[in-house]
């Protein structure tokens, strides 16, 4: 029990850390989005006088490239040189004036933050970028089967995220191994003179919520060994029920996208799930490295300096200068000589 709880734990961590990480992010687009609101005036201000904003533009161009990083920004550049932030259609920064996002209360669950208007209950949709990964990765739901009437029964929704699906595949697992066991446990008698009911073997820690990671232990009753059932009639040798709770593990009792599974299959599809989806994760993290890569490269390549191509330029007009300033020198002994020796002819 001890493990499962601590296995229960370090996924509500996990995604408790999620869940602060997308308040953080929130907090550094807003930092961005004031920034390029002041650099918009500033570049506004300097380009209108005629004079040259290009180191304003490169802190700006900077801040864009940050910004792109974190969600799907659309960026629009005025004929004044003002930019116009853009998320999910709603405007973030024009000209000077800039609108915070807020770390709002999720209409699916109140305990996990998702990006808000300021001012306003509209949650702003994301679609790519850090934030939409830790979106994803957290989920819009706990992963409790808390309010399923029948957590063995019931397939898991399609809406389910990463950290979410995981925690709602491991509780239904635990609640139906549990409940399957109490019945079993129940159904038989104890090894008491006379023999009585069995009880539940698991226990709610706290009764207001399932049976699930994080929320089980052993009946306490359990301490006195002659509470714990293996007969089903309670006679000596009967070992009905603890058979037939070591045959749980491969008896058919959870509905699976394949239809009904042992608790072992339903184990082994949630381990092969992490697996591949793990696998899946780093070829797409890695693919997608390698496209922003080129196109840094291109990107580079179009605006970027090259030290070669500069280097090549600058020894380029260095002989180029030397040739002139020779010609020159050739040019004005040419006239000295003529006016010279003219002169002299002359006289």
């Amino acid at each position: 029990m001890h493990q499962i709880n601590h296995l229960g734990a370090q996924l509500d961590k996990l995604q408790e850390d999620l869940n602060r990480q997308i308040m953080l992010r929130i907090k550094e687009i807003n930092g961005i989005t004031e920034q390029i609101a002041e650099l918009n005036v500033k570049i506004m201000r300097e380009e209108v006088c005629g004079d040259n904003a290009n180191d304003y533009r490169d802190q700006r161009n900077l801040l864009l490239d940050n910004l792109s990083k974190l969600a799907n920004f659309e960026f629009t550049e005025m004929q004044n040189g003002d930019i116009q932030v853009t998320l999910g259609g709603h405007i973030l920064v024009t000209k000077g004036e800039q609108i915070n996002l807020v770390a709002g209360k999720s209409d699916i669950n109140k305990m996990f933050y998702v990006p808000k208007i300021e001012g306003e209950d509209i949650e702003v949709p994301v679609k790519s970028g850090i934030l939409k990964g830790l979106l994803e990765s957290r989920g819009d739901v706990s992963g409790s089967i808390e309010g399923i009437a029948n957590p063995s029964s019931t397939p898991i929704p399609s809406s389910v995220n990463i950290v979410s699906d995981l925690k709602m595949r491991l509780n239904i697992l635990v609640n139906s191994l549990v409940t399957q066991v109490n019945d079993l446990h129940k159904s038989g008698k104890t090894l008491g003179n006379p023999p009585s009911d069995g009880e539940d073997f698991f226990v709610a820690i706290n009764p207001a919520y399932p049976l699930e990671m994080g929320n089980i232990k052993l009946n306490d009753n359990l301490a006195d060994l002659d509470n714990i059932v293996a007969s089903k009639s309670g006679a000596s040798g009967d070992n009905t029920i603890a058979l037939a709770i070591a045959n749980l593990r491969d008896a058919r009792t959870i509905t699976d996208v394949s239809g009904m599974v042992s608790l072992d299959d339903y184990y082994q599809t949630i381990i092969l799930i992490v697996g591949t989806g793990g696998s899946e994760a780093e070829k797409t993290a890695e693919n997608q490295r390698t496209l922003v890569n080129s196109a840094e490269g291109q990107r580079q390549s179009i605006m970027g300096v090259s030290m070669d191509e500069e280097m090549s330029n600058m020894m380029k007009y260095k002989f180029a200068y030397s040739a002139s300033s020779r010609t020159i020198n050739v040019i004005d002994d040419m006239l000295e000589t003529i006016i010279t020796r003219m002169g002299l002819v002359g006289r």
